[in-house]
């Protein structure tokens, strides 16, 4: 099992929720955590958290909607603590829409740049530095709704869709380099992002069980532990018992189709 100890851990909306709590748990293990958010003052009360328990942080302010802010955010991080070991792509907005209406382009866009390319710039960013300390690893945290798809949030849909298909690419091309990529697939998730649910999203991620944030956090430790585990895409999810089950997505089930040719 790999040690965290004093290995250097950068979350993206860290601020709250999972972020939050996956930081809040780096930093028990004896990781310095680079907290990253557009919410000062949320992104400062993280970072006091974890400080008065005993742990080491820092807070970088980061607007994802920005082209070249991930860059930014990773420079920040080497520069503070002379390396970077973990990167959580954590954040990620969420507004629903039923149609076409041209809108919506404009909420289409945003989600697109944050949800799905501030994600790849984050990699992009963070391999030149986890490469210099040997290797590292990159989890980015997807969606239920790649999977499963809710009719009213589409753009959000399609972004998490893209981490995956990211994720999936990006994982055997840094392998031989020692970087491990895992993407996280939650389902709904009792965090601020469900204020922007309806009624029809809320209740399709009710089917699937509502996780605490700390649920989350747990499968990030993990993995960041596990050096030995694949990269992997793991499902999230309430178990009928109650209690989160975590579910590695295998390859896709092969069915002949009848009748075409």
């Amino acid at each position: 099992m790999y040690s965290l100890h004093g290995k250097v851990a950068l979350v993206t909306g860290a601020a709250s929720g999972i972020g939050r709590a996956t930081a809040q748990m780096l930093a028990r293990q004896g990781m310095r955590v680079v907290v990253a958010d557009v919410q000062d003052a949320l992104g400062a009360e993280t970072v006091a958290l974890i400080t008065r328990a005993g742990g080491e942080a820092s807070f970088v302010h980061v607007d994802l909607s920005e082209p070249g802010s991930p860059h930014a955010m990773i420079d920040a991080a080497v520069q503070r603590y002379g390396g970077l070991d973990l990167l959580h792509n954590n954040a990620a907005i969420l507004r629903t829409h039923d149609t076409f209406d041209p809108q919506g382009e404009e909420q289409w866009r945003l989600m697109l740049e944050i949800n799905l390319n501030a994600v790849y710039g984050g990699c992009r960013a963070a391999v030149p530095a986890m490469r210099r300390r040997g290797g590292g690893v990159i989890i980015n945290t997807a969606s239920m709704a790649a999977l499963t798809p809710y009719g009213d949030s589409m753009a959000y849909a399609a972004a998490k869709g893209g981490v995956l298909a990211l994720s999936r690419s990006m994982a055997p091309l840094l392998a031989p380099e020692n970087i491990r990529v895992h993407a996280l697939c939650p389902a709904g998730v009792q965090t601020a992002i469900l204020q922007h649910s309806t009624a029809r999203a809320t209740a399709a991620r009710a089917v699937r069980g509502v996780l605490a944030p700390e649920d989350i956090g747990r499968a990030v430790v993990y993995l960041a532990q596990h050096d030995e585990v694949e990269p992997l895409i793991m499902i999230l999810r309430r178990g009928d018992s109650g209690k989160p089950e975590y579910i590695r997505v295998g390859a896709y089930a092969e069915e002949h189709i009848s009748g075409i040719a």
